[in-house]
């Protein structure tokens, strides 16, 4: 078992602050790979410490989110492409490995995500 303080940091919990504005976040997960929670009016990249930092060398590397899309849930076409594929093709719904890739990446490239 890992007991350096930089394994202690990174394997904690993590909180973020977003913007009032941004509503609640009504889904989180990956899209092209990278880790992406999906809000009422934004979308956010999330960057965990460990991204930047693999080896865990450095203690001062912060998990970092960042606003990339000022469109969300609220927004139709957001509800009519990329939630509607996580829901049709997630786990969960059909008992099948999971399929939403394709659709993901088809919105990411639509939206420039």
């Amino acid at each position: 078992m890992k007991n350096r303080p930089i394994d202690k940091v990174r394997d904690s919990a993590l909180s973020i602050t977003l913007s009032a504005d941004t509503g609640g976040i009504i889904d989180m997960g990956e899209i092209n790979g990278a880790l992406y929670m999906i809000g009422c009016s934004a979308i956010y990249r999330v960057q965990l410490a460990d991204e930047i930092d693999p080896r865990r060398r450095n203690i001062a590397i912060p998990n970092t989110h960042q606003k990339v899309l000022s469109y969300g849930t609220e927004f139709p076409y957001v509800q009519q492409t990329l939630m509607t594929a996580r829901r049709l093709f997630s786990t969960t719904c059909w008992g099948l490995p999971s399929i939403t890739k394709p659709a993901s990446i088809y919105f990411s490239r639509r939206c420039k995500i």
